[in-house]
């Protein structure tokens, strides 16, 4: 074998293979497949993805150990935590008028809250009522996966509240 075709040879099964090719067929990319929510810290499992032309995955539907799945989320607020390089046609990002109100019929702007941001509540029970219709009127607005986020929003609320209630009882 002359070494010129032995040179030709070498050079082809040490191509890099994963180099994509932009408008043509499948593209080439680096895919999540694990990832945490850089606010939360939660971890989940992609299960479907965005993917433009130039290789670019821009949202993702992860799915968490709960069962829940959230779709269409921002790839910027997720720490990769395992990846995969394969390839697969381009699949559209989703617009931003995708998700719906969750419930048309409620006029959830009209909400009337029994106090306001400089009136102290008078009780406890008056603070959660209040607490309840805010949390009801922002699921209702912005969907379950605002519900979700609010949850967790709380509960940080109350670990605060733990760690200042324990350095008064100190």
């Amino acid at each position: 074998m002359k070494l010129k075709n032995l040179v030709k040879i070498i050079k082809e099964e040490h191509k890099d293979k994963y180099v994509p090719t932009y408008g043509t067929g499948d593209v080439v990319h680096d895919c999540p497949k694990h990832v945490e929510e850089i606010k939360s810290g939660h971890r989940g499992d992609v299960v479907s993805h965005s993917l433009n032309e130039s290789g670019q995955v821009n949202f993702i539907d992860v799915k968490y150990a709960n069962g829940n799945v959230k779709k269409n989320q921002p790839t910027k607020n997720f720490r990769i935590l395992e990846g995969q390089t394969h390839e697969h046609a381009v699949k559209a990002e989703p617009s931003i008028n995708e998700n719906p109100l969750i419930d048309k019929s409620v006029d959830w702007s009209t909400i009337k809250l029994a106090s306001n941001i400089d009136q102290k509540w008078e009780d406890g029970r008056n603070m959660e009522d209040d607490l309840v219709d805010w949390f009801d009127a922002s699921v209702g607005a912005g969907g379950t996966e605002l519900g979700e986020d609010l949850i967790y929003s709380l509960q940080s609320v109350l670990k605060r509240w733990e760690k200042i209630n324990d350095a008064y009882t100190r």
